[in-house]
């Protein structure tokens, strides 16, 4: 039934995307000499209008009205600049884009002409999801004349530091606590923002048990929130994290759950979809590596699609977990995809090369308990494999030691 749900749901993905919609420009434009902008959502001046996205015969209103769910009466009047635009109904007409530099484009432009901080806040998150830290950096930089918008600045501020100085485990929870004191918490925006931030803490010390608890806590509070595009980025945010602690404790049917409900959102950024469907791809590695290898992919040719820094390096995360689900099952591996010692090393114990992996595995630093179960294969240590299959039990990681039933 997941399968055939995200079948169906990767089906309306491409006949979106084969509904070609022609880009021109979108831009602060001058009309007689004056500027057309958007203004706190109020429009000043003269009517600001969408239009630079100019829609072929093939996509009429109703049908754009039917990718957006928005009513025909409603999106007329927004790309003529009869009504406010407003942040997730730009991303909803957006959504049919398949450039995502252009999407970029157009989010920039509307940011640089809006002082409306309902807009700007949401802005933020969908930014950080996408990975797009420049454009974030932007917003983090000033000051908001409300506070709970400082508030969301702050939180994002702590984003970007984990992301650019690898604030990890005990030293990001610190972070974090230091950042509960300066915010309100009482903002239920701000509330679930930080308490999903020191999810990744916990995440980073493997404690997987306690993100369990912690999604019912946050989740209580997202359904609490106004239906829109702020809380189904909460949701999705929170569903991939929880999908990934729940897989590594091998509870593989609740994971695929969590996922599918986010592969079923409309408006997520790409690397969010990605990354959810590099997840699915990851539940699938020991019991069918065909459909792991299928998803792998899929996930892969969404990231092609974007181009920042954060996409490229999940990029070649998940192409060397690819990589992984071809040596341990004997599947041709395409070079290109290893981007990790501790892979190369394991193709060369699948090969039957144990002294060069060996070599490589001895050079690794503070090894991983999977780097120190390749080299115990490597070198037969029994000792140092019961010693890994412990190390995988106490990070509470069920899921991939799976592998000690296949390396023997």
């Amino acid at each position: 039934m997941v399968g055939k749900t995200l079948a169906m749901s990767q089906h309306k993905y491409n006949i979106l995307n084969s509904k070609k919609l022609k880009w021109y420009s979108f831009s602060i434009e001058k009309f007689q000499g004056r500027c057309l902008a958007f203004k706190g959502g109020f429009i000043m001046n003269k009517v600001s209008s969408l239009s630079g996205i100019i829609l072929e015969d093939e996509l009429n209103s109703l049908k754009l009205s039917k990718i957006t769910n928005l009513s025909q009466s409603n999106l007329w009047k927004t790309l003529n600049g009869k009504v406010p635009m407003t942040f997730a109904k730009l991303v909803k007409i957006l959504n049919g884009l398949d450039s995502e530099e252009q999407k970029m484009e157009v989010v920039k432009e509307f940011l640089n002409c809006t002082d409306k901080e309902a807009d700007i806040r949401t802005a933020m998150y969908y930014l950080y999801l996408s990975g797009y830290t420049e454009l974030l950096q932007d917003l983090v930089k000033k000051e908001y004349k409300q506070s709970v918008t400082n508030n969301y600045r702050d939180v994002f501020r702590v984003c970007l530091d984990r992301q650019t100085h690898s604030l990890r485990a005990g030293a990001f929870l610190k972070e974090i606590e230091i950042l509960r004191t300066k915010v309100n918490l009482n903002k239920t925006g701000v509330n679930i923002l930080v308490n999903t931030l020191s999810v990744y803490g916990y995440f980073d010390l493997g404690a997987y048990n306690v993100l369990t608890v912690i999604q019912g806590m946050i989740q209580e509070k997202i359904n609490g929130m106004p239906k829109g595009l702020e809380k189904t980025l909460n949701e999705v945010e929170l569903n991939i994290i929880c999908a990934y602690a729940y897989l590594m404790q091998d509870e593989v049917k609740t994971a695929r759950e969590l996922l599918q409900n986010v592969l079923e959102k409309q408006e997520i950024p790409l690397l969010m979809k990605a990354t959810a469907l590099s997840i699915f791809a990851e539940s699938y590695i020991f019991c069918d590596p065909d459909k792991a290898l299928h998803f792998f992919e899929l996930s892969l040719s969404e990231l092609r699609k974007i181009k920042n820094n954060k996409s490229l390096l999940k990029r070649k995360l998940v192409e060397n977990t690819t990589a992984f689900c071809c040596i341990i099952h004997n599947i041709h591996v395409k070079l290109e995809y290893i981007h990790d010692n501790a892979e190369i090393a394991l193709q060369y114990i699948r090969q039957n090369k144990k002294s060069e992996a060996c070599e490589i595995l001895n050079r690794i630093s503070n090894r991983t308990a999977i780097q120190d179960f390749y080299l115990s294969v490597a070198t037969n240590d029994e000792e140092l494999r019961r010693k890994a299959y412990h190390r995988f039990l106490k990070d509470g990681n069920l899921f991939y030691i799976k592998i000690f039933d296949i390396l023997k």
